[in-house]
Protein backbone atom coordinates (compact mmCIF):
# COMPACT_ATOMS: atom_id res chain seq x y z
CA UNK A 1 0.00 0.00 0.00
CA UNK A 2 1.38 3.40 -1.00
CA UNK A 3 0.56 6.77 0.49
CA UNK A 4 0.51 10.42 -0.63
CA UNK A 5 3.12 13.03 0.20
CA UNK A 6 3.08 14.07 3.88
CA UNK A 7 3.58 17.63 2.63
CA UNK A 8 0.12 17.71 1.07
CA UNK A 9 -2.00 14.94 2.62
CA UNK A 10 -2.25 12.53 5.53
CA UNK A 11 -0.29 9.35 4.89
CA UNK A 12 -3.05 7.09 6.22
CA UNK A 13 -6.76 7.27 6.81
CA UNK A 14 -7.97 6.22 10.27
CA UNK A 15 -9.12 2.87 8.82
CA UNK A 16 -5.77 2.29 7.11
CA UNK A 17 -3.97 3.13 10.35
CA UNK A 18 -6.09 0.61 12.25
CA UNK A 19 -5.31 -2.09 9.68
CA UNK A 20 -1.59 -1.38 9.80
CA UNK A 21 -1.48 -1.48 13.60
CA UNK A 22 -3.49 -4.70 13.59
CA UNK A 23 -1.08 -6.23 11.07
CA UNK A 24 1.85 -5.44 13.35
CA UNK A 25 0.03 -6.91 16.34
CA UNK A 26 -0.69 -10.09 14.37
CA UNK A 27 3.02 -10.45 13.56
CA UNK A 28 3.83 -10.07 17.26
CA UNK A 29 1.23 -12.71 18.11
CA UNK A 30 2.79 -15.14 15.61
CA UNK A 31 6.25 -14.51 17.04
CA UNK A 32 5.03 -15.04 20.60
CA UNK A 33 3.39 -18.31 19.58
CA UNK A 34 6.67 -19.42 18.00
CA UNK A 35 8.53 -18.80 21.26
CA UNK A 36 10.46 -15.72 20.16
CA UNK A 37 12.20 -14.09 23.12
CA UNK A 38 13.69 -11.01 21.41
CA UNK A 39 12.56 -8.93 18.45
CA UNK A 40 14.78 -6.63 16.40
CA UNK A 41 13.04 -3.74 14.65
CA UNK A 42 15.04 -2.14 11.84
CA UNK A 43 14.39 -0.87 8.32
CA UNK A 44 15.48 -1.00 4.72
CA UNK A 45 14.26 1.78 2.46
CA UNK A 46 14.89 4.99 0.57
CA UNK A 47 13.52 8.31 1.81
CA UNK A 48 12.20 6.91 5.07
CA UNK A 49 14.31 9.15 7.29
CA UNK A 50 11.96 11.96 6.23
CA UNK A 51 8.73 10.59 7.76
CA UNK A 52 10.71 9.24 10.72
CA UNK A 53 12.16 12.66 11.44
CA UNK A 54 8.75 14.24 10.96
CA UNK A 55 7.26 11.91 13.59
CA UNK A 56 10.04 12.62 16.08
CA UNK A 57 9.80 16.39 15.56
CA UNK A 58 6.02 16.30 15.96
CA UNK A 59 6.10 14.26 19.17
CA UNK A 60 8.92 16.24 20.75
CA UNK A 61 7.90 19.67 19.47
CA UNK A 62 11.30 20.18 17.82
CA UNK A 63 12.18 22.14 14.71
CA UNK A 64 13.37 20.05 11.74
CA UNK A 65 16.35 22.35 11.37
CA UNK A 66 17.71 20.90 14.61
CA UNK A 67 17.02 17.20 13.97
CA UNK A 68 17.19 16.56 10.22
CA UNK A 69 20.11 14.50 8.95
CA UNK A 70 21.46 13.73 5.52
CA UNK A 71 20.01 10.23 5.35
CA UNK A 72 21.71 8.25 2.60
CA UNK A 73 23.95 11.20 1.70
CA UNK A 74 22.10 14.40 0.78
CA UNK A 75 24.14 17.39 -0.30
CA UNK A 76 23.53 20.82 1.25
CA UNK A 77 20.78 21.71 -1.23
CA UNK A 78 19.04 18.39 -0.67
CA UNK A 79 19.23 18.79 3.09
CA UNK A 80 17.74 22.28 2.88
CA UNK A 81 14.88 20.96 0.74
CA UNK A 82 14.29 18.09 3.18
CA UNK A 83 14.04 20.55 6.09
CA UNK A 84 11.65 22.71 4.06
CA UNK A 85 9.39 19.72 3.33
CA UNK A 86 9.42 18.65 6.98
CA UNK A 87 8.48 22.12 8.19
CA UNK A 88 5.64 22.23 5.68
CA UNK A 89 4.36 18.82 6.80
CA UNK A 90 4.47 19.85 10.46
CA UNK A 91 2.66 23.10 9.67
CA UNK A 92 -0.03 21.11 7.86
CA UNK A 93 -0.42 18.80 10.85
CA UNK A 94 -0.74 21.65 13.34
CA UNK A 95 -0.49 21.39 17.09
CA UNK A 96 -1.50 17.99 18.49
CA UNK A 97 -0.20 15.53 21.05
CA UNK A 98 -2.33 12.63 19.78
CA UNK A 99 0.16 9.93 18.69
CA UNK A 100 -2.35 8.19 16.43
CA UNK A 101 -3.10 11.47 14.67
CA UNK A 102 0.61 12.20 14.27
CA UNK A 103 1.28 8.70 12.88
CA UNK A 104 -1.62 8.88 10.44
CA UNK A 105 -0.62 12.31 9.20
CA UNK A 106 3.15 11.96 8.93
CA UNK A 107 3.96 8.25 8.98
CA UNK A 108 3.57 5.50 6.40
CA UNK A 109 2.05 2.01 6.26
CA UNK A 110 5.32 0.27 7.09
CA UNK A 111 6.08 2.56 10.02
CA UNK A 112 2.56 2.01 11.36
CA UNK A 113 2.93 -1.77 11.09
CA UNK A 114 6.15 -1.56 13.09
CA UNK A 115 4.40 0.53 15.75
CA UNK A 116 1.74 -2.17 15.97
CA UNK A 117 4.48 -4.80 16.24
CA UNK A 118 6.09 -2.96 19.15
CA UNK A 119 2.75 -2.53 20.91
CA UNK A 120 1.94 -6.21 20.39
CA UNK A 121 5.36 -7.43 21.47
CA UNK A 122 5.34 -5.39 24.67
CA UNK A 123 1.83 -6.57 25.50
CA UNK A 124 3.09 -10.17 25.21
CA UNK A 125 6.26 -9.60 27.21
CA UNK A 126 8.74 -9.75 24.33
CA UNK A 127 11.65 -7.27 24.54
CA UNK A 128 12.46 -5.18 21.48
CA UNK A 129 15.90 -4.12 20.26
CA UNK A 130 15.51 -0.81 18.44
CA UNK A 131 17.74 0.04 15.47
CA UNK A 132 18.33 3.53 14.08
CA UNK A 133 16.19 6.57 13.42
CA UNK A 134 13.28 4.76 11.74
CA UNK A 135 12.76 2.31 14.59
CA UNK A 136 13.41 5.14 17.05
CA UNK A 137 10.49 7.09 15.60
CA UNK A 138 8.29 3.99 15.73
CA UNK A 139 9.28 3.34 19.34
CA UNK A 140 8.55 6.94 20.30
CA UNK A 141 5.06 6.77 18.80
CA UNK A 142 4.38 3.36 20.37
CA UNK A 143 5.44 4.69 23.78
CA UNK A 144 3.03 7.60 23.42
CA UNK A 145 0.18 5.24 22.54
CA UNK A 146 1.05 2.93 25.46
CA UNK A 147 3.68 4.19 27.94
CA UNK A 148 4.20 0.62 29.14
CA UNK A 149 5.99 -0.17 25.89
CA UNK A 150 9.09 1.72 27.04
CA UNK A 151 9.95 -0.93 29.64
CA UNK A 152 10.36 -3.47 26.81
CA UNK A 153 12.67 -1.34 24.65
CA UNK A 154 16.45 -1.27 24.36
CA UNK A 155 18.41 0.79 21.83
CA UNK A 156 20.82 -1.38 19.87
CA UNK A 157 23.00 1.49 18.67
CA UNK A 158 23.16 5.26 18.33
CA UNK A 159 22.60 6.45 14.79
CA UNK A 160 24.42 9.52 13.49
CA UNK A 161 21.03 10.91 12.40
CA UNK A 162 20.26 13.74 14.90
CA UNK A 163 16.62 12.70 15.26
CA UNK A 164 17.68 9.25 16.40
CA UNK A 165 19.53 10.58 19.45
CA UNK A 166 16.57 12.83 20.26
CA UNK A 167 14.18 9.86 20.19
CA UNK A 168 16.47 7.64 22.27
CA UNK A 169 16.95 10.36 24.88
CA UNK A 170 13.21 11.03 25.06
CA UNK A 171 12.63 7.32 25.66
CA UNK A 172 15.28 7.27 28.39
CA UNK A 173 17.33 4.61 26.58
CA UNK A 174 21.10 4.14 26.57
CA UNK A 175 22.30 2.58 23.30
CA UNK A 176 24.39 -0.55 23.64
CA UNK A 177 26.71 0.47 20.79
CA UNK A 178 27.91 3.82 19.44
CA UNK A 179 29.80 3.05 16.23
CA UNK A 180 29.05 6.16 14.17
CA UNK A 181 26.62 4.26 11.92
CA UNK A 182 24.10 6.54 10.24
CA UNK A 183 21.23 4.33 9.12
CA UNK A 184 21.98 0.85 10.40
CA UNK A 185 19.17 -0.82 8.45
CA UNK A 186 18.97 -3.46 11.15
CA UNK A 187 22.70 -4.13 11.32
CA UNK A 188 23.30 -1.90 14.33
CA UNK A 189 20.81 -3.79 16.46
CA UNK A 190 22.03 -7.15 15.13
CA UNK A 191 25.57 -6.19 16.15
CA UNK A 192 24.29 -5.59 19.69
CA UNK A 193 22.66 -9.03 20.01
CA UNK A 194 25.81 -10.75 21.39
CA UNK A 195 25.90 -8.19 24.19
CA UNK A 196 22.26 -8.91 25.02
CA UNK A 197 22.92 -12.65 24.98
CA UNK A 198 25.98 -12.26 27.21
CA UNK A 199 24.06 -10.09 29.68
CA UNK A 200 21.20 -12.61 29.82
CA UNK A 201 23.65 -15.47 30.39
CA UNK A 202 25.41 -13.60 33.18
CA UNK A 203 22.16 -12.68 34.89
CA UNK A 204 20.75 -16.22 34.71
CA UNK A 205 23.78 -18.48 35.05
CA UNK A 206 26.56 -16.71 36.92
CA UNK A 207 26.92 -17.84 40.51
CA UNK A 208 26.74 -15.30 43.31
CA UNK A 209 29.70 -14.75 45.60
CA UNK A 210 27.84 -16.51 48.41
CA UNK A 211 27.27 -19.54 46.20
CA UNK A 212 30.94 -19.65 45.23
CA UNK A 213 32.09 -19.35 48.82
CA UNK A 214 29.61 -22.00 49.97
Amino acid sequence: MGCPSILTSDALTPAELDRALATGDAIAADEAAAGTDLLIVGDLGIGNTTPATALICAVLGRDPGDLTGRGAGLDDAGLARKIEVLRGALDRLGATDDPRRILAALGSPDLAVAVGLMLGAAARGIPILVDGVIAGAEALIASRIDPGVTAWLQAGHRSAEPASSAAIEALGLEPLLDLGMRLGEGSGAVAAVPLVQAAAAMASRMATLAELMG
